[in-house]
């Protein structure tokens, strides 16, 4: 019972410094502006999160998963490698490229000049993801269906073809509509020549 209280006060946190960073920006929300808007105790609120860096990474996360759910890393596990990052592919431009998610994402960006605040996002957030395909791409080798590489690299390769056809749309702010047909067809080439460059 403690435990969902505890959950839902956290959600209620998470709720409000949501709104407040999309209608003030990062840098002009305080932590007595989340405080106010979540009607917490400013105890409580540091309780859950010690510092406005800490609270806009948990938005971030928060945010994701609220829109499209939890990394889908058991699919491997499931399907042959390339089904796999088939669909882990198309669950990194769904997410990347929604209207939320680009507005967060925007809002990291304004504030690139906090070191901090990048570091922290990349530990929490990127860094996990890369660990976990750098193992998928490792475990790929060792079973021979891909050639001996450095796993890193083909990551890296991965993510940017994954995201090889969509970059322009965030970097420049394009209206273009990212539809179904063009995630599909996009992931499909993005998977296909990574393969062609690794598989055995």
């Amino acid at each position: 019972m403690a435990r969902a209280k505890s959950e839902i006060t956290k959600q209620k946190i998470l709720k409000a410094a949501l709104s407040a960073f999309k209608k003030q920006g990062y840098s002009s929300t305080s932590m007595d502006m989340i405080r106010d808007e979540s009607g917490v105790s400013k105890a409580t609120l540091y309780n859950y999160f010690p510092s406005k860096e800490e609270l806009f990474l948990d938005v971030m996360m928060y945010e994701m998963e609220q829109q499209h759910g939890a990394p889908l890393f058991d699919l491997f596990e499931k399907h042959e490698l390339s089904v796999a990052l088939k669909i882990m592919a198309k669950q990194m431009i769904t997410v990347s490229y929604s209207k939320n998610i680009i507005a967060t994402r925007r809002m990291l960006v304004a504030n690139a000049s906090n070191k901090n605040l990048g570091q922290l996002c990349y530990e929490k957030g990127p860094k996990l993801g890369e660990r976990m395909m750098c193992a998928v791409f490792q475990k790929a080798m060792n079973d021979g269906i891909l050639m001996k590489a450095e796993p890193r690299v083909v990551e890296a390769h991965f993510r940017a073809l994954v995201d090889a056809e969509f970059s322009q749309i965030f970097t420049f702010d394009l209206e273009n509509i990212i539809t179904a047909e063009w995630i599909e067809a996009a992931t499909e080439r993005a998977v296909d020549v990574l393969m062609r460059a690794y598989k055995i």
